[in-house]
């Protein structure tokens, strides 16, 4: 039976860690203990690490969650302590706060600590997709190099080199005079103006050049990269409210944790308070011990960091149809020190940002739900943009919400975190002592009550009358969050004038008008509007959240009542119009993307022609496009828009 098991004990070992496994495993809240080899006395907490794992001593993956120099566990255990195998391959860790904070959700959300390690570093970051070998090229020293003569051989005069050759030997001089002494083969064949490496790799044989391989990564443009900075002489005019509003988060900004509920009407100006408040924190200083950093001593410099004593930000926006055009914004403004995490970038490109951002190349994180994992250090600032949607909210383990997990966040990096809504959530607005609640009853406080209440926060002084009269206000015994209002819009704009119109009175208005009924999807207050800002050369933007062409499928003759549902969930199907197929399109279950052909007969009665009823955003364009055909018309929905890049071009062509 021994033979069963691999029972012999390690080498001894020079510590023991706590390991947290990539697996559904939840036998510890503080994972499995293993031993660590000699070979890998450097390991830190954080640091991802491959271990054996059950009898078959299958190779996982997991987190070093603790570093101890002695294990508790008894004598006749402690030998059959199995040993860390390996760093991970990637080299990837996780930062202190990130450590902090999987434990918590782990905790609240009742999932393993894996799996929760799991969900913050991205797929691709752990697969390494994207990574490969590029060959570098310098200059070669003397007496280096394949060309090089050995000791006691005549050394002839400098290599005869042709017109291209001394052309990549000048463009290596200049990158080396430019502080890179290395370049990538084929950039440095681009540069001397070379079509092919051939003379770059001649020059390696006669022992001018040297090479040397380095691992990069490689990734596709994104589709709404800018890199284009504003100048103060650019930034708009603050209003009294967003001026109100933005001084009071700077009061707090290194002043320790705090939660500030933005509430500011559509178009009142919110993403610039966002703007201000991150350029404050960017130039605020002093900022390594707050935040937990490790400080060297001599040079009173952050550790890991290439710009020392800079805070940084993290911006969360609800959906990627919104991130490109926040993220915009936000580069224009930063340039190159923003960065982009959402699920519309490819594996390599989410690899790429990733990598930036833990090695402290960016200082400004923007993205969806996920981006709140970034492994940004020295964050100064929170930001979680249209706080109330339910895309914050995690479908799959662990089931976290967002805006919960961003406060508790900022709470242990003791900073402020800003919650900017139109329409706040009920919890939120709660919190920050919305008129009208009544009593807090007990058992009724949100996780995000919580967490802000568990903070050490700093009550403000009483609010002066301007500040009242500003609708800013600040907490009392039953408020734990802090409202700011924007309640107007920037100059400029205003309110829209909504109409709500009678679709029967319409009905009988065009008959009226032209004798004839018919089905129209757009009424005829409708169409005037639209062509009305056709003659003024303006845009029409309608929203109908509705995909396909039709979504109710049935054979015309009530006797026979036969409904097309989907087979799998017993849902109705909607039709797809494609012109490319026979039958004209085809049937799609929205619920689990099964797939089918409009059948042409009825497959119930075999007489009738299957008819379609019902609208979709297909049907309406096809209406549009009949109705006003010199009108350019833009569809936008998930079956026309596949990529970011098809996002980017459709709204840069709407701008335009």
């Amino acid at each position: 039976m021994a033979q069963l098991f691999d029972t012999s004990p390690i080498d001894a070992p020079v510590a023991y860690a706590r390991v947290a496994l990539e697996q559904g495993i939840d036998l510890s809240p503080d994972g499995l203990t293993y031993g660590i080899p000699a070979s890998l006395r450097g390991l830190a907490v954080g640091e991802r690490v491959t271990v054996p794992l059950g009898r078959g001593n299958k190779a996982v993956s997991g987190y070093i969650v603790s570093i101890s120099e002695t294990c508790d566990l008894p004598p006749s255990k402690l030998a059959k302590v199995k040993a860390i195998i390996s760093r991970d391959a990637t080299g990837v860790s996780l930062t202190t706060d990130l450590m902090q904070l999987a434990r918590w959700m782990a905790s609240y959300y009742c999932c393993p600590l894996g799996m929760v390690f799991a969900t913050m570093l991205p797929a691709a970051v752990k697969h390494g997709t994207g990574s490969v070998q590029q060959t570098m090229v310098g200059l070669a020293e003397e007496g280096q190099g394949p060309g090089a003569r050995g000791q006691g051989e005549e050394v002839d005069e400098k290599p005869k080199v042709t017109k291209l050759q001394q052309a990549v030997l000048d463009a290596v001089r200049k990158q080396n005079e430019a502080g890179e002494p290395f370049t990538e083969i084929r950039e440095l064949a681009d540069l001397a103006g070379a079509k092919t490496v051939s003379p770059v790799k001649q020059l390696v044989d006669k022992g001018l050049l040297t090479t040397q391989t380095q691992a990069a990564l490689r990734a596709a443009p994104r589709a709404f990269d800018t890199q284009t900075g504003n100048t103060p002489t650019d930034l708009p005019l603050l209003t009294p409210d967003q001026d109100v509003a933005l001084t009071h988060i700077a009061r707090r900004v290194g002043q320790g944790f705090s939660v500030n509920l933005l509430l500011g009407v559509t178009g009142s100006g919110k993403t610039e308070v966002y703007l201000r408040a991150i350029e404050g924190v960017l130039k605020t200083r002093d900022r390594g011990k707050r935040t937990g950093a490790k400080v060297q001593e001599s040079t009173g410099e952050l550790k890991a960091h290439p710009l020392p004593w800079v805070g940084a930000a993290i911006v969360l926006v609800p959906e990627i149809a919104l991130t490109p055009q926040t993220a915009a914004r936000f580069q224009q403004r930063f340039g190159t020190d923003v960065a982009v995490l959402h699920s519309g970038l490819t594996a390599a490109q989410r690899h790429e940002q990733w990598r930036r951002i833990r090695a402290g190349g960016v200082r400004i994180v923007v993205g969806a739900r996920s981006a709140i994992f970034a492994p940004l250090e020295n964050v100064g600032i929170i930001i979680v943009d249209e706080e109330h949607e339910h895309s914050y909210k995690q479908d799959q383990l662990p089931r976290y919400h967002a805006r919960d997990v961003a406060i508790r966040r900022a709470q242990l990096l003791n900073i402020p975190v800003i919650l900017g809504s139109a329409t706040p959530s009920l919890e939120s607005y709660f919190n920050a002592g919305g008129e009208g609640q009544g009593p807090r009853a007990k058992g009724q406080e949100t996780e995000a009550a919580g967490v802000a209440a568990s903070a050490a926060t700093r009550t403000p002084e009483a609010p002066s009358s301007a500040t009242q009269d500003s609708g800013l206000r600040t907490q009392d015994r039953r408020t734990r969050y802090h409202l700011l209002r924007l309640p107007t819009r920037v100059p400029g704009l205003s309110l829209p004038k909504v109409e709500i119109v009678d679709l029967s009175d319409e009905r009988r208005k065009r008959y009226q008008n032209t004798g004839k009924a018919g089905v129209h999807l757009l009424s005829l207050r409708l169409e005037q509007a639209i062509q009305q800002a056709m003659d003024q050369k303006a845009q029409t933007l309608l929203l109908l959240n509705r995909r396909g062409y039709a979504n109710y499928i049935a054979c015309p003759d009530h006797n026979c009542a036969w409904l097309l549902q989907c087979d799998h969930c017993d849902t109705t199907m909607v039709f797809h119009k494609d012109a490319s197929l026979p039958t004209g399109g085809y049937v799609h279950c929205h619920h689990c993307t099964a797939k089918q052909l409009l059948p042409k007969i009825c497959p119930k009665c075999n007489q009738h022609k299957v008819t379609v009823f019902g609208l979709g955003v297909q049907r309406v364009e096809e209406e549009l496009q009949r109705k006003f055909p010199t009108a350019r018309v833009l569809r936008m929905d998930s079956d026309s828009m596949r990529t970011a890049r098809d996002y980017h071009d459709s709204l840069e062509a709407f701008r335009a």
